[in-house]
């Protein structure tokens, strides 16, 4: 399937008829690195093809295999954002339905490719999160809506005619939200729905949905987050809850509570039944597959070969039930042929890491690969990205820095902290500042890195930012940055009391400022433009005077790359890039800026931004979280939906179908050779420096954990309403 050349924004169309950015070679490609792993959300085994699993992930993709789990294959999809289920409903052919966030979507080819179902809710009223099919009745669906579509009083949607017309339900209170649907197996009219907020409980029809029964009674909480209906004897009801599993063997007229191995520390959030064997039972808690062969009467632990994954989903093969798969939120995939006795990962294919750091230090043998992720930790290569090793950090990576010397030192925030490495990353000692608060001292909440051998900076949310002369052993708070968000950090390679931030939220507004006291001060820079939003800064090694700024649209702000010559005094903008630039990388020894626009393309200044090539090519993601480069020229990209790509070093070439344009001066921008930047190798501090911190840094500004989405990439996203269509190759399963 070809790959359809995605659409540019104006300003970057007509920056290519003028000739400000050309192309390189069309006989490069960008090649997927992985790591291997991905937040599994959804899976389903085809019943009628057991050979064919599929998995849905937070990023909105879809995965299949043809030779049960043992290799994964992307599919092509137009879904943007998390996929809450995978359901199958029989037929000819078989109708796959992802259930997302943004809206039900329909396969009939296996994945291969998908329609948007029309539901009736549009906008954020059209959010989804579970479909169930009435096994007798495979025509017969049920689907739940998110909490946006309560206030217009839809809380279920029903088709009788395979999605082809809805209607809706009104099954609880005003603000309850529906999570958990289970239809009865024998009868397509009787259906129970559980709620997950605001009131409501456990309901029941026996009348297709026109009206709903409270049966909630004997369950301690209103909130539900799984029912399941014995297959074989439908009036034996199973339903999950934060405060443990119940049993109903009535129709769930009455409820008795299970007791299990394990506290209910976590959710459960899976529970199947053996097909084949009468009374086996498994569900998920937490890092944990529990397993009963007695009905539910006792349960064991099954979950040897799993570690510490958290578990997120079961599915199960109808003709040889030994065999199961439990996705993880972070560690991909997990199979089982012997009825959950023992776990080994299968995630060969499955390269749909959210990345959100990428470190390439050449400094000395061996040359090394870092990459830091939103939930599967971080991983180190020493072959460029052609394998990877998964290291012993926490799973929440937003920064990812070294620093030269033997051993080399390594520096990454994981889960809000700073930790360091003098073991290439094989161990790691927590290195964190601490503060003094009302109740005693507490850890701030850390979201981005900046390193240069004397001197480390900790950006925070709402704590300001903090610096260290002895690697993290001690830490000194700066000064008041009243309440900002800080979201990148550049250190001035020449003087390490010059350090400049991007900043958002706080009072008065979204800034870029400057110190040139260690932090002890702060100056806050006019950058000349509108309701500015900072992003990725960096600092010519060069020549420390140049400072270049990525400046995102925010409520109606500028967009686009900024240049400074004078350390931050004035600003001009790079009129040859604009759009929203979340990535920038200045390569010193080669004298290359690298910029990553979303939603656009990957480009390269060797003129220090007066002129672009466009390196863009076949890349299959414009999510774009971290940047890269060696001083050959070879780019590491870093995305938020579908792991690490490279591209090797190329030659220059005319954009395809743009021969006569000529790559022109972009007026503005100041000369060429303003951008001479000294030959220092890779690893160095002048590297370190100016790594562009914006990593896609996790951050709650109140000051909690940074195992969240990233705050200016989701500010990004809300503000230009991205409904990002993917456009991926087919697999062969």
């Amino acid at each position: 399937m070809a790959h359809p050349r995605r659409l540019r924004s104006l300003p970057m169309a007509a920056a290519l008829v003028f000739g400000l950015v050309s192309s390189i070679s069309r006989a490069q490609s960008w090649v997927a690195l992985g790591p291997e792993s991905a937040e599994v959300t959804a899976s389903v085994v085809d019943p009628t093809h057991p050979e064919t699993v599929y998995l849905g992930t937070a990023q909105g993709g879809v995965y299949r295999s043809g030779d049960r789990g043992a290799t994964w294959h992307s599919m092509s999809t137009p879904i943007a954002g998390s996929i809450n289920a995978l359901v199958l409903a029989p037929g000819t052919p078989s109708s796959l339905f992802a259930v997302t966030g943004s809206g039900l979507f329909k396969s009939i080819d296996q994945g291969g490719s998908w329609t948007e179902v029309a539901t009736g809710l549009s906008g954020s009223d059209a959010s989804l999160v579970a479909l169930a099919v009435a096994p007798s009745t495979p025509t017969t669906l049920y689907a739940a809506s998110n909490v946006a579509a309560v206030s217009a009083g839809v809380q279920v949607l029903k088709t009788t005619d395979g999605g082809q017309s809805w209607q809706t339900l009104s099954v609880a209170s005003a603000h309850a939200t529906v999570k958990a649907l289970a239809i009865d197996p024998t009868d397509a009219q009787t259906v129970y729905a559980g709620t997950s907020c605001c009131g409501g409980g456990l309901f029941k029809t026996t009348d297709g949905g026109a009206s709903w029964t409270d049966v909630t009674g004997g369950i301690a909480t209103k909130l539900i987050d799984v029912i399941a209906i014995d297959p074989r004897a439908s009036a034996t009801i199973w339903a999950a809850t934060p405060q443990g599993l119940y049993q109903s063997v009535d129709g769930a007229a009455t409820w008795q509570g299970v007791t299990l191995p394990f506290p209910i520390a976590d959710r459960i959030n899976s529970f199947l039944f053996d097909p084949l064997t009468a009374g086996t039972l498994y569900l998920t808690l937490g890092q944990r597959v529990l397993k009963s062969t007695d009905a539910g009467a006792t349960w064991a632990n099954a979950s040897s070969g799993l570690g510490s994954a958290a578990l997120t989903t079961l599915a199960i093969d109808p003709t040889d039930p030994a065999r199961l798969y439990t996705g993880s939120r972070g560690d991909g995939v997990f199979l089982t042929r012997d009825a959950a006795a023992a776990w080994t990962a299968s995630n060969s294919g499955l390269t749909a890491s959210r990345i959100r750091a990428l470190l390439l230090d050449s400094s000395q043998p061996p040359s090394l690969l870092f990459a830091g992720t939103y939930a599967s930790g971080a991983f180190r290569s020493i072959d460029q990205g052609a394998s990877w090793t998964k290291l012993n950090l926490a799973a929440g990576v937003d920064a990812l820095a070294s620093v030269q010397g033997t051993p080399r030192s390594l520096f990454a925030v994981a889960e809000g902290r700073v930790q360091r490495s003098s073991d290439n990353g094989d161990s790691w000692t927590v290195k964190s500042p601490s503060m003094q608060a009302d109740g005693g001292a507490r850890t701030p909440a850390i979201q981005c890195l900046a390193a240069s051998p004397s001197r480390l900076y900790a950006g925070s949310c709402g704590d300001g930012v903090f610096r260290s002369d002895d690697s993290g052993e001690s830490w000194t708070a700066t000064g008041d940055l009243g309440g900002r968000c800080v979201g990148a950090i550049a250190i001035d390679p020449s003087q390490v009391n010059t350090v400049y931030l991007s900043a958002s939220g706080g009072w008065p507004n979204p800034a870029a400022l400057k110190s040139i006291d260690g932090g002890d001060t702060w100056q806050v820079l006019d950058l000349g433009v509108a309701d500015p939003f900072p992003g990725a800064i960096l600092v010519d090694p060069s020549n420390p005077q140049i400072v270049f700024l990525a400046m995102l649209s925010l409520a109606g702000g500028s967009a686009g790359l900024f240049r400074s010559s004078n350390g931050g005094t004035s600003w001009t903008p790079v009129e040859s890039l604009p759009g929203n630039v979340t990535e920038l990388f200045l390569e010193p020894a080669s004298h290359a800026l690298y910029a990553a626009v979303t939603g656009t393309g990957v480009f390269k200044s060797l003129d220090s931004g007066a002129t672009w090539v466009d390196l863009s090519l076949d890349l299959l993601s414009f999510s774009f979280s971290a940047l890269a480069a060696d001083p050959q020229g070879k780019v590491f990209l870093g995305t938020s939906d579908l792991g690490a790509f490279s591209l090797e070093a190329g030659t220059l070439a005319p954009d395809a179908g743009m021969a006569d344009a000529q790559v022109a001066d972009a007026g503005p921008n100041p000369p060429a050779d303003d951008a001479g930047i000294s030959g220092s190798d890779s690893g160095t501090a002048a590297d370190i420096g100016n790594r562009a911190g914006l990593v896609e840094s996790g951050c709650s500004c109140s000051g909690g954990t940074s195992a969240t989405s990233g705050l200016v990439p989701l500010l990004l996203a809300l503000a230009l309403g991205l409904n990002r269509a993917r456009s991926l190759p087919r697999g062969h399963g």
